[in-house]
């Protein structure tokens, strides 16, 4: 019976996608891989030139790297193979573009030492070279790649310090050290705390959140994330109930500022409620939630003023979804729709409990409710594998494709007015009926104004890039 019940949720889902066809963008062949295609294809790591729109293409397998350089139209313009020796370090970190050299940073196992691989497709020569922290007692943080430059952020629990590595042409690091702000943080028990206790107060990896792409309530759901807005790095920890506290470093001065957002719902006790937070444009999201009601407010994120709030009552239909409350169990388990908004509460309530916003359309398109962690899905591990630390695009859809949630959707307009009509597929959705399965070699990529997937086929040695829109 369970079978049967999962073949017919597989059937209506991808009977209702079909629709949604994919575009092939351009495709080309791994001309460069004369090995056997015994030797599989591990990963294809995709790094974009942010001001010219080319994308170099690194495909990897046990031996060797290949390189592919595509212009603005995804058509290849150069390439270039080499032996793969540095085996060690199987985790991408980022990347940095300098004078048309493609640069990427990798990390190993521990995250205390590291490799900068340098590409030129002009010159078709390829030079590493490994480099460590500063000082042993520093740990890797977070890493992020803004206008084609990388930067490494560690931090000292021993000293309280926090530190941005910036780097040069030739992968030579500058250590900064950040002037933290005078600013009493908080942490889970209302004690003061510094920052660098909140960054290490979460055993799972510190997430990076992109608002341009779609992130499911099992990404944005980490009680600390990373932002990039403007030239700044802004941290939010979400560790306390009754506050969202933020941090922001300037990457030009890397002095840094600070505030805290009260939350909803203060005057219930932390172990009685849930409650966690989203920064998307000039708004921040709080929302609040115990077991009777859940409480959403949407502030200016410069001011704190409120802009609205919404209200949830167990005992009410809540007023401000465009979809029913949607109960996901995996790809292969059909959705279920849940109709009592006190079981929702209840489950939401039990579950970790989380939030995300997207503008689309010149809306708002809200996702919130509860999830429970799963795995995501396999990937190789050659050169290096995506990582929550790299491909922030790959990351969001493994764990839209593994979700395990509870949870509603909403529209709203610029000033935070509900506004009825039908939540419409995103990219995500439509690349779910056709790349649900873990296959070496693929990956996907935000390019321009909409996503591009990867698809290899191992036979043939044939790549093909696929454009989903929103």
């Amino acid at each position: 019976m369970l079978r049967l019940r999962i073949l017919f949720g597989m059937i209506a889902f991808i009977s209702s996608q079909i629709a949604n066809t994919q575009e092939t963008l351009s495709s080309f062949k791994n001309d460069l891989k004369t090995t056997s295609t015994n030797v599989s294809v591990k990963d294809a790591i995709p790094v974009v030139n942010h001001l010219n729109n080319n994308v170099a293409l690194f495909i990897t397998d046990p031996k060797n790297i290949y390189g592919y350089l595509l212009n603005d139209n995804l058509a290849v313009k150069n390439k270039l193979a080499f032996t793969n020796k540095q085996r060690t370090f199987k985790t991408l970190i980022g990347n940095s573009i300098y004078n048309n050299n493609y640069q990427v940073f990798l990390a190993n196992k521990k995250r205390n030492k590291f490799l900068f691989a340098n590409f030129s497709f002009e010159k078709q020569e390829s030079q590493t070279k490994q480099f460590s922290l500063n000082t042993p007692d520093e740990k890797f943080i977070q890493s992020l790649s803004l206008n084609n430059r990388f930067y490494l952020i560690s931090a000292n629990k021993k000293t309280d310090e926090l530190f941005v590595y910036s780097f040069d042409e030739k992968g030579i690091s500058k250590r900064h050290k950040v002037t933290l702000p005078d600013f009493n943080f908080l942490g889970k028990t209302g004690k003061v705390v510094t920052p660098v206790a909140l960054l290490f107060s979460q055993k799972s990896d510190l997430k990076k959140i992109d608002t341009d792409v779609p992130n499911p309530v099992e990404t944005s759901g980490d009680l600390n994330k990373m932002y990039i807005r403007e030239n700044s790095i802004v941290f939010s920890f979400d560790t306390n109930k009754n506050l969202t506290q933020v941090l922001t470093i300037d990457l030009k001065t890397f002095s840094s500022a600070a505030k805290s957002f009260k939350k909803p719902l203060e005057e219930f006790k932390s172990k009685e409620k849930k409650s966690n937070s989203f920064i998307i444009d000039d708004k921040i999201f709080l929302a609040t939630t115990n077991s009777e009601k859940l409480v959403l407010q949407i502030l200016d994120y410069n001011t704190g003023n409120l802009i609205k709030e919404y209200l949830i009552k167990k005992d009410q239909l809540i007023s401000f979804k465009n979809t029913p409350i949607i109960q996901r169990g995996g790809l292969y388990v059909p959705t279920r729709r849940m109709e009592k908004t006190k079981k929702y509460l209840r489950k939401i309530n039990k579950d970790n409990f989380g939030l995300s916003a997207r503008k689309v359309d010149g809306k708002y398109h809200l996702v919130m409710g509860g999830y429970i962690p799963v795995g995501t899905r396999g990937v190789g591990a050659g050169f290096g594998n995506f990582s929550v630390f790299f491909n922030v695009s790959q990351s969001s859809f493994n764990s839209s494709i593994n979700s395990v949630s509870t949870i509603i959707e909403s529209l709203f307009d610029e000033e935070m007015n509900h506004v009825e009509g039908k939540i419409k597929d995103d990219a995500f959705d439509k690349m779910k009926p056709f790349h649900s399965k873990p296959r070496k070699g693929e990956t996907l990529f935000k390019f321009k104004d909409f996503f591009v997937y990867v698809t290899y086929y191992s036979g043939s040695k044939l790549f093909r890039l696929e454009e989903f829109k929103d």
